[in-house]
């Protein structure tokens, strides 16, 4: 029989615990002095963009916005037009008023990257599109599951992967956990697109707007062998599909194709149709997002000798004196 004193016999030993992994090495050894990002080069990419970089001069992560549908250029040809597309005409057309958004969301840390979609709408005035929406023989809508919308998504992934991949990370060097999507409508539907099916694996986290992927994806797509692990937020109006049914629908199907572990959330707004968010409530829910995910760096201990940094079981940086 083992030995046992008084005191273990009054308290057993505790049972064994999963251990976190832990990681310490010398702080941020790789850090340029300079903390500010490079500027995107406009030739870089056939796509048209309005960058700023973050007001804090230090731009560790990347915002990359992608607007809605844009303006009819007819009443006649608004009225063939379904709620479903209707609902962005009035405030995403390009990219100019998602870069003043992206200013306006004073994000730390982050400098904002507003992408106009690569087409100009058929009869339309200025709106631009990033995959095709109507039939050009009627201007009906295209239905959801229609191929040339899906092909047209996919050429517009392949042009912002480009983006990415030879310009955005290796150039500009912005870490692809640090660049997160904010899209709008059918801008959603890319954001979504893009993190989700993107060469790009393990870009930081998305908040769409009012958008899904396509219906065509649940078929035609394949479900990568690395599943997005990042958070995901979608911001829905209870108006727009007559009740919760169909949104909750789509965002089962978009979660098919994101990890288990990942944290993916919808917000449900009452009273709101398809719009962009203006209320205090959903302004709180996007910033609780990016306050959650947003990588940051603390620049009064990065030059000293003795901080080290210490990950645990994450991507989450703790400086420890």
């Amino acid at each position: 029989m083992a030995w046992q004193t008084p005191s273990s016999r009054r308290h057993p030993p505790p049972p064994p615990y999963k251990m976190q992994s832990i990681t310490v090495k010398p702080s941020f050894p790789t850090t340029s002095k300079n903390p500010k990002a490079k500027s995107p080069i406009p030739s870089a990419t056939p796509l048209k963009f309005q960058y700023t970089p973050s007001k804090d001069g230090v731009d560790l992560n990347l915002l990359i916005l992608f607007h809605g549908l844009g303006k009819p250029k007819s009443r006649m040809r608004a009225t063939r037009v379904q709620a479903t597309d209707a609902a962005p005409f009035s405030t995403g057309d390009t990219e100019k008023p998602f870069a003043q958004l992206g200013e306006r969301l004073q994000l730390p840390q982050t400098a904002t990257l507003a992408v106009r979609a690569p087409a100009l709408i058929p009869y339309f005035d200025d709106g631009f599109e990033w995959f095709p929406s109507f039939d050009l023989s009627t201007g009906d809508n295209l239905p959801d599951a229609h191929p040339t919308r899906l092909s047209g998504l996919h050429a517009t992934r392949a042009l912002l992967t480009a983006f990415l991949t030879t310009h955005l990370i290796p150039h500009c060097g912005f870490d692809p956990s640090n660049i997160f999507l904010f899209g709008f409508a059918q801008g959603a539907t890319v954001a979504l697109d893009l993190a989700l099916f993107g060469v790009v694996r393990n870009l930081g986290g998305v908040v769409g707007v009012a958008g899904y992927l396509l219906g065509a994806q649940a078929t035609g797509e394949r479900v990568p062998e690395r599943r997005f692990e990042g958070p995901v937020l979608i911001l829905q109006g209870e108006r727009e599909f007559s009740g919760r049914a169909v949104p909750e629908k789509e965002f089962e199907q978009l979660k098919k194709f994101c990890d288990p572990s990942a944290k993916v959330a919808q917000v449900f707004v009452p009273g709101k149709g398809g719009e962009m968010p203006n209320s205090e409530r959903e302004w709180r829910a996007v910033h609780t997002f990016f306050a959650a995910h947003l990588a940051r760096r603390i620049l009064q201990l990065e030059g000293m000798s003795d901080v080290y940094e210490v990950t645990v079981s994450g991507r989450v940086v703790v400086p420890q004196g």
